[in-house]
């Protein structure tokens, strides 16, 4: 018997595409990132997976804040 999860459960893993929208950047500056190292992925198929939650992280972790924007921080 074969399990599949809900539908209204996000994949664990992204495809390339999945990711990029993910990430609203455009496929060369993506490509610079993982590059780098910055983005983990794995291969399976020759084709790239990224973990979700590894995406996320990596957005969070550059989130600025309002007050950091405008300066306040530097006080």
């Amino acid at each position: 018997m074969e399990m599949t999860p809900p539908e209204s459960t996000p994949s664990d893993y992204l495809t390339q595409r999945e990711a990029l929208q993910l990430f609203g950047v455009q496929k060369s500056k993506f490509a610079e990132l993982r590059d780098k190292h910055n983005i983990p992925f794995c291969t399976l198929s020759r084709r790239r997976l990224y973990r979700r939650s590894d995406l996320v992280a990596l957005i969070e972790a550059h989130m600025v804040s309002s007050a950091t924007t405008r300066g306040e921080d530097s006080k």
